[in-house]
């Protein structure tokens, strides 16, 4: 069963911070407007759905059927929220 995201409960937070095998949704890219740019031509644009798979920098994270490898600096930042856990039946 796939989790389903909740927005109340799922705050932003920046991609860096995901573990491996925890995916997310893209909510936000702050950074100059050329590397948003292509941040968004390689798919990582607001909706997208990720999967880190290997922290660090540079990380790793796929997206659809991709894998991208990232490095971070203090310019650029992608806002993510991630999934909440299903809850458990009762």
């Amino acid at each position: 069963m796939r989790p389903s995201l909740d927005k109340q409960n799922a705050p932003m937070l920046p991609i860096q911070f995901l573990h491996p095998g925890e995916p997310a949704v893209v909510e936000a890219l702050d950074g100059p407007d050329v590397v948003v740019h292509r941040l968004r031509e390689m798919g990582l644009e607001p909706g997208a759905e990720v999967e880190m798979l290997q922290e660090g920098s540079p990380c790793i994270i796929r997206i659809g059927e991709q894998r991208l490898s990232l490095r971070f600096d203090d310019s650029t930042t992608i806002f993510v929220s991630t999934f909440a856990q299903p809850k458990p039946a009762v």
